[in-house]
């Protein structure tokens, strides 16, 4: 017999995979953005990111409401441990809205990954970064990130995928348990499975379709 356990982690193990199938598309489907979470204050080079972050596609910051926003780019550990001393950065502004300002990471800090149990979620680890050089007044961010796949525990976990998942993620999930129980069922509900998911990935790659390919006509 298939335990409720065994449904919720079904469940989980297949969302993940769409999710994953989909951050492949490379369409940015997960982006997030975040103008009030991380904020630069003097005396502090390590900061938390949104709990719900996993990536980073982009991210700046600025001193008062009035200002542009100036773009950060990331550096290595070597660059941010080296450049801790120096109030001041020797980064050289190529173009206008760049900051003097960089960050290294996202990382998992040590205290994220001891504290982490076998019984924990993902959304309970925390990714973090350093920003270099000393900040000199306190500066706000502006972060653009892929959000984190939410794991799928119970009838109260938040769903990360839209709804046009939903039937490829269940009869994938049905076929996994079918299979477990060597029902001959599970082969069909496979296939039906993964060519609903195809058909998901299809609309994920034409979700906007404000400006198309154009077609020449054909003379």
């Amino acid at each position: 017999m298939v335990s409720q356990d065994d449904i919720w982690a079904a469940l989980n193990e297949e969302g993940f995979l769409l999710y994953s199938r989909v951050l492949k598309e490379g369409e940015g489907f997960f982006l997030k953005t975040d103008t009030s979470s991380v904020q630069l204050v003097p005396g502090t080079q390590t900061y938390s990111l949104p709990a719900d972050c996993t990536q980073i596609v982009h991210m700046a910051e600025r001193a008062l409401p009035t200002d542009n926003w100036r773009r950060m780019e990331p550096e290595s550990e070597n660059d941010v441990l080296e450049s801790q001393n120096a109030m001041f950065s020797t980064y050289i502004i190529g173009s206008y809205g760049a900051s003097r300002f960089r960050y290294y990471g996202p990382y998992l800090p040590d205290n994220q990954v001891n504290n982490a149990s076998p019984e924990a979620d993902n959304s309970q680890q925390i990714m973090s970064i350093d920003v270099s050089p000393l900040i000199d007044q306190p500066r706000s961010t502006q972060i653009v990130y892929v959000a984190k796949w939410i794991d799928i525990l119970d009838e109260s976990s938040t769903m990360t995928l839209p709804e046009e998942a939903t039937n490829a993620l269940y009869n994938k999930t049905m076929a996994n348990l079918l299979a477990s129980m060597d029902d001959s069922r599970a082969g069909a509900l496979a296939a039906l499975g993964e060519a609903q998911a195809r058909g998901f990935l299809s609309w994920v790659r034409d979700r906007q379709l404000q400006q198309g390919p154009k077609v020449e006509p054909y003379l």
